[in-house]
């Protein structure tokens, strides 16, 4: 009987390890994924799409001194802005979904315009961990990092608090 509960201590015990195991996290950043509009044997033209802060006026009433007035407001929306932007294919690495570099000429026949592709600028490829998710006949373009300075980042303000009327919707 001794033998029979420690056996099952050690399966429960070695279980429960296994069940704490977990996934290692993605050691780069994630490739991005983008279109490509124009192909040739020196560049790629891709259509990318970001989204970006924009920001409106708005008028709204609000009471003031037992009065309602109209206030103009500032409201921040983010939008989906399409760019072009063109890669020189001749410093390009370009892996399959499982990481492996291909030879360019393989890989021309396959790159066509309006396909999607991943991008991605880490020297080491993409992480196993984002590889997962793919499909087996996706490519992977190892681009060099762009050079320069990226310009600073300018948070936006956030719009001051509007007080509404109780029974009146906000001009928009």
């Amino acid at each position: 009987m001794h033998r029979i509960l420690v056996g099952l201590f050690c399966v429960a015990v070695a279980s429960v390890a296994i069940a704490e195991e977990k996934t290692p996290l993605p050691k780069t950043a994630p490739p991005t994924f983008l279109f490509i509009s124009e192909i040739d044997k020196d560049r790629f033209l891709v259509e990318v799409r970001e989204m970006v802060p924009v920001t409106r006026e708005i008028e709204v009433k609000v009471e003031k001194n037992g009065r309602i007035v109209l206030e103009k407001r500032a409201v921040t929306e983010y939008m989906t802005v399409a760019r072009m932007v063109a890669y020189p294919l001749k410093d390009a690495k370009i892996l399959d979904a499982e990481g492996k570099e291909l030879k360019k000429e393989d890989a021309w026949k396959t790159l066509k315009p309006g396909m999607a592709v991943l991008v991605t600028t880490d020297k080491n490829g993409v992480d196993p961990a984002y590889l997962k998710l793919l499909s087996r006949d996706a490519l992977i373009l190892v681009m060099p990092p762009k050079t320069g300075v990226a310009p600073p980042v300018v948070p936006v303000p956030p719009a001051p608090p509007v007080k509404p009327i109780p029974g009146e919707k906000s001009g928009e």
